[in-house]
């Protein structure tokens, strides 16, 4: 016996930014959000214990509130030269959806649950009638997202911090944490 998931067109809402931009949400069917809901109980399982524990976005039984005590911590108890805030431009939005399934295939190696994840980023929304496929990007919005979002950068830090580790005398504090909203 076998079954398949049919990955369904997600739906596009726009909600307005503090800027006054439009944050684009991708609003997936209800199927789809159980199978994602389980799927991501699955992964966090394998990447729970990979990433770092400076990462604090989107992270179970993990807040801003733990990443500012963390940081809090860090600048009290240490001497600190820099302190550098970074965001990445419509992270969610560009994100390569051939570089973000390298990156899951490293650690997973069931091709249904790849293939799976490639169906739901490449699935497109329907936006005022009009189907959009989707060439770059998870959708916010969609219980997925946040896993897969996490999964990107920490290959680059990874190599970063390989970069970071061959300096003499040279400590790396890192503490991020990606609002939801």
């Amino acid at each position: 016996m076998r079954a398949s998931i049919g990955v369904r067109i997600g739906r596009r809402k726009y909600i307005a930014k503090p800027d006054g931009r439009q944050r684009p949400l991708g609003i997936a069917a209800l199927e789809d959000k159980i199978a994602q809901r389980a799927l991501v109980e699955v992964l966090n399982a394998i990447y729970e214990e990979d990433f770092l524990g400076f990462s604090y976005g989107f992270r179970p039984g993990r807040s801003q509130h733990d990443a500012l005590d963390a940081l809090v911590a860090t600048i009290t108890r240490t001497k600190v030269n820099w302190i550098l805030d970074a965001d990445i431009r419509s992270f969610f939005d560009t994100l390569s959806h051939d570089w973000l399934v390298r990156f899951v295939e490293h650690r997973v190696g069931d091709p249904r649950v790849i293939r799976l994840i490639r169906k739901w980023l490449k699935a497109g929304v329907m936006e005022e009638g009009v189907l959009t496929p989707t060439e770059a990007g998870t959708p916010q919005g969609s219980v997925a997202s946040p896993l897969l979002a996490n999964v990107y950068p920490r290959q680059v830090v990874f190599a970063c911090l390989g970069v970071c580790r061959t300096w003499k005398k040279t400590t790396l504090y890192q503490k991020r944490y990606r609002p939801s909203g």
